[in-house]
């Protein structure tokens, strides 16, 4: 049995997407990566609101399960 599992996350800067991009598909352990780049990400960190630019990932792969 298969399971499909996404992954969400964001990386800040465009190296870091690329290192994570080709890290997880170079090496086999993702199915497919997408990409939504230039998001405007707000959040309020030490008492003050913060804004940045970010981009986000959805790492896609499936589990493989052995049913017994």
């Amino acid at each position: 049995m298969n399971e499909l599992i996404i992954i969400k996350t964001t990386v800040k800067n465009k190296i870091t997407k690329n290192n994570i991009i080709n890290e997880l598909i170079i090496n086999d352990y993702v199915s497919c990566i997408n990409v939504i780049e230039k998001v405007s990400s707000h959040y309020k960190w030490q008492g003050k609101v913060e804004s940045e630019i970010e981009h986000i990932l959805f790492i896609i792969f499936f589990q493989f399960r052995i049913i017994r």
